[in-house]
């Protein structure tokens, strides 16, 4: 741009030397136009040459403006700035130049630019004028067409529709025509088809009439309801006519073919091969007659009501449980009756027996009915098995093979192969006749094969699984039986001793004879080393252990035991898998004992203290037991290859349940009797007796602990109890006694010699029951004085079964094998801790002095303390010198 007109120098210097670089490349005056031409549309835009030439004349001018000014300046300036300023000068004139050659080309250029395109204008408004003519042209036509075709009046479409809708009505009317041609045609058809299947009927031409009654059915559909108000009601009714005479005609005619004749004792089958067609003198055969019935799909409408008859009237009563057997058999007859007695110990042999009758009845309706073996035949069998058949297999299985299921795995293996020949021979005769599809059905066509469905082989089926079936039944009928066994009300007593464990492991193998265990457990009990025990020294070992004296358990336990023994030798018997979940069988049976036995018998323990003393004995039995189950049967039962981690042949776990058990039942009794002995002795308020009436107060008392002592002693006396553990339950009550007597004596401040010697007999009848208690034991024990052992651990229990002991925090289940021997000299003082102090007692109160004195030095009274002894001895003697040297003498003595 040109500089302001008031601007500097030095900025007019600047802007001069902006424009020096294009002075530059302008001065170059060889280069040719073209180049020049170029170069300048690359610098400006073709369609801003106008603007571009109007702002190169306006810097010309300020050129000019710029050199008249600085011509009036120079002599005003320095030299120094005429210096400065002579160099851009001469450039900008060179540019000046070239400047206005170019402006020169440029509007020559332009000129020629101009003058082109105003010809391409002209051309162009000359052909829109021609364009513009013809569409005027084309309107006015266009208009002209519309208006003609359009006229309500006289229109092009309306003449054309017009003239469509005279041809439509002339269409619908010959299209009406031939519709009522066609229905009429169609009624004929029908009166014809209908005309044709009633005078087969007549005629007993049922093949006839059953095309002719396909024909009507086609005719029918054929017929159109409601068009052109045509109603085929009339049409449907006489269908329907004559289709109920159609089916009419097939069921009387069926019922000449078969018939049952029943009653309370016989089934009698009539069978015809040929009959005549009701109402006709036509005869057809029974082959033909199921043609007919299969032609006109009639199968679910005549045959599946004839096969269920047949099934409920004629089959189903030969294979249940009141057995029909087939009597007499004629030409076209069969007589079922009902046989007077069936033996139930030959289940198979039953089974054979209806599976024989069951051959005969289809083999006879084969026979009569189709002469000989054909295709229709077997198409008749196959629809009648498809009804009949499940219902056989289903009543064989739950009248004959499920009852016939040996109770014992032993006879198990010759069972399953006896039936399931029996089984597969009787499928077989009847795939014969084509009552089941035949083994080979690969053979048979895929048309066939879609008949047989619903008639699998059963039975085969059922058998081959029959391990299965009797591990099922086998569980169901333990565990039902094992309930009963625990819920029982019958309160029977068994005695055991040691050999029953022997007893009840003989069937497991474990000893070859009764005499070879009691050879083996004398050997054992005899051997001072272990080279002379034999083969079952552990099992014998822990048997040593067991109580030798009888005593009792409840039946229903001991029941209960023969049970869990027969169930593991049927586990034995059969493979890994069964085998195994009758083992559990043993397990759950156990587990509902434990739960289920203490409910169902709870008044009675609670009521009668014999019952838990038996439980006692039960649960400690059965526990024995379960700790020598498991190694007897180890060996014996197949565990599954797969999961054998978790699968493992023991009771050794269940052992601390059952002895649990057993003691809490034994040590909550005598928890309650204990509390009842208490309450007892605080009866009587007090144990003196200054008078009469205090002295019957105690007495009652006394005589209450002592019967209600005998009654428990009694009930508990052996063999209910081991001796071992009658002794300890009898002695934790005395002690119970002993010690709160002691108690309520030592409280009393004042007894006087007469209320002493009635102490001492009220004492004394309560203190002589130990050694009554040990006489009844040494006349259970048969005069030889060995009251036998408790429930203690045995020798090598961690050795053999690698659990440990049980724990049971009660003084019964810890019991030692070394005390457990009682004799009719007893020592009580193990057993009663106080009854040595207590008889010391009864004699004190009726001693002197002096005697009192004696024994004191003697020894005789060291289970009494200090105070004790001196609080007794200011209750029986007055306050004398001689009392208080006593005193200071019992103070001084050393413990």
């Amino acid at each position: 741009m040109a500089p302001a007109p008031n601007a500097s120098p030095s900025q007019s210097s600047q802007q001069l030397a902006s424009a020096a670089p294009l002075g530059a490349a302008l001065a170059d005056g060889a280069a040719p136009a073209s180049s020049k031409k170029s170069s300048l549309s690359s610098l400006v835009g073709d369609d801003d040459l106008a603007s571009f030439i109007l702002r190169v004349a306006s810097r010309k001018g300020s050129f000019d403006s710029a050199d008249r000014f600085s011509t009036s300046t120079n002599d005003s300036a320095t030299d120094e700035s005429s210096d400065k300023l002579a160099v851009p000068l001469h450039i900008v004139e060179r540019t000046i130049a070239v400047i206005d050659e170019r402006l020169h080309e440029i509007e020559t250029e332009v000129e020629r630019m101009i003058d082109g395109r105003t010809d391409q204008l002209k051309d162009f408004i000359e052909t829109a004028a021609l364009l513009e003519a013809d569409s005027a042209a084309v309107s006015g036509k266009l208009e002209e067409l519309t208006r003609k075709v359009q006229d309500p009046e006289s229109g092009e479409l309306v003449v054309l529709q017009r003239r469509k809708e005279a041809l439509e009505l002339k269409l619908e009317e010959k299209r009406r025509e031939k519709r009522r041609r066609l229905l009429a045609a169609k009624v004929a058809r029908f009166e014809e088809v209908a005309s044709a299947l009633s005078q087969a009927l007549k005629q007993g031409a049922l093949m006839i009439a059953a095309r002719s009654f396909q024909s009507l059915k086609i005719a029918t559909s054929d017929i159109p309801h409601g068009e052109d108000g045509f109603s085929k009601a009339d049409i449907n009714a006489r269908f329907d006519q004559l289709q109920n005479l159609m089916l009419s005609s097939m069921e009387d005619t069926l019922e000449s073919f078969v018939s049952l004749d029943t009653a309370v004792d016989f089934v009698r089958l009539r069978l015809d091969p040929q009959v005549n067609v009701a109402g006709t003198g036509e005869s057809t055969t029974f082959a033909e007659f199921f043609a007919v019935i299969e032609l006109l799909a009639l199968e679910d409408h005549l045959l599946v009501p004839l096969s269920r008859s047949l099934s409920r009237l004629a089959l189903q009563p030969v294979i249940s449980t009141a057995a029909f057997r087939i009597e007499e058999e004629s030409e076209n007859s069969l007589t079922l009756r009902r046989i007077s007695a069936v033996d139930q110990n030959a289940p198979l042999s039953i089974c054979e027996s209806a599976f024989a009758d069951l051959y005969k009845v289809f083999s006879f309706i084969e026979q009569v009915l189709f002469v000989s073996k054909s295709e229709t035949s077997e198409r008749f069998f196959s629809r009648l098995g498809a009804v009949t058949w499940p219902e056989i297999a289903r009543g064989t299985i739950d009248y004959h093979i499920t009852p016939s299921i040996p109770t014992t795995a032993a006879e198990l293996d010759e069972y399953a192969e006896n039936v399931l020949r029996l089984c597969k021979e009787f499928e077989d005769k009847l795939a014969a006749i084509g009552l089941l599809l035949p083994p080979n059905s690969s053979s048979v066509s895929p048309d066939v094969v879609t008949d047989y469905v619903n008639q699998e082989r059963h039975l085969s089926a059922y058998c081959s699984s029959i391990e299965v079936h009797f591990t099922v039944q086998r569980r169901n009928t333990l565990l039902v039986r094992a309930r009963e066994l625990i819920a029982s009300e019958a309160h029977d007593l068994v005695q055991i001793d040691r050999l029953s464990i022997a007893k009840l492991l003989l069937p497991l193998g474990e000893f070859s004879s009764f005499q070879d265990a009691l050879s083996n457990m004398e050997q054992v009990l005899g051997a001072t080393t272990t080279q002379h025990a034999s083969k079952y020294e552990k099992q014998l070992r822990f048997l040593v252990n067991f109580p030798d004296a009888a005593f009792s358990i409840s039946k229903c336990v001991m029941d209960l035991c023969l049970l869990l023994v027969e169930i593991l030798v049927d586990s034995s018997n059969l493979s890994a898998f069964y085998g195994m979940t009758l083992f559990r069988t043993t397990r759950d049976i156990l587990d509902l004992f434990a739960q289920l036995y203490p409910y169902c018998h709870r008044r009675t323990l609670s009521s009668l203290p014999q019952s838990c003393a038996v439980l006692y004995n039960s649960c400690m039995f059965i526990g024995h037991l379960l700790a020598l189950l498991g190694p007897a049967c180890r060996r014996r039962i197949r565990v599954p290859s797969e999961g054998a981690g978790s699968l493992e042949v023991t009771f050794i776990d269940m052992v601390p349940t059952f002895r649990d058990l057993g003691s809490s039942s034994l040590v909550h009794e005598l928890t309650k009797h204990r509390a009842e002995l208490s309450s007892m002795v605080e009866a009587a308020q007090g144990w003196d007796m200054p008078d009469a009436i205090r002295g019957n107060a105690v007495t009652k008392a006394a005589n209450q602990i002592i019967l209600h002592l005998n009654r428990l002693a009694n009930l508990w006396r052996p063999p209910i109890l081991p001796p071992g553990i009658y002794l300890r339950c009898i002695g934790d009550l005395l002690t119970t006694v002993f010690e709160l007597i002691i108690g309520e004596v030592e409280a009393l401040h004042d007894i006087a010699e007469e209320e002493s010697h009635r102490l001492h007999l009220v004492l004394g009848s309560i203190g002589s029951l130990p050694s009554k208690f040990a006489e009844w034991l040494a006349v259970d024990s048969g005069g030889t004085g060995k009251g036998g052992g408790g429930w203690d651990k045995a020798d090598g229990w961690d050795d053999d079964f690698g659990d440990g002991e049980p724990s049971a925090d009660t003084a019964i289940t810890r019991a030692k094998a070394d005390d457990a021997a009682a004799t009719t000299d007893v020592a009580w003082s193990s057993l009663v801790p106080s009854a040595r102090k207590y008889q010391q007692l009864t004699d004190l109160v009726v001693l002197s002095f002096a005697d009192i004195m004696q024994r004191l030095r003697a020894g005789d009274l060291d289970d009494f303390t200090n105070d004790e002894l001196a609080g007794l001895v200011r209750a029986l003697f007055a306050d004398t010198p001689l009392r208080q040297k006593n005193l200071d003498e019992i103070r001084r003595r050393r413990r």
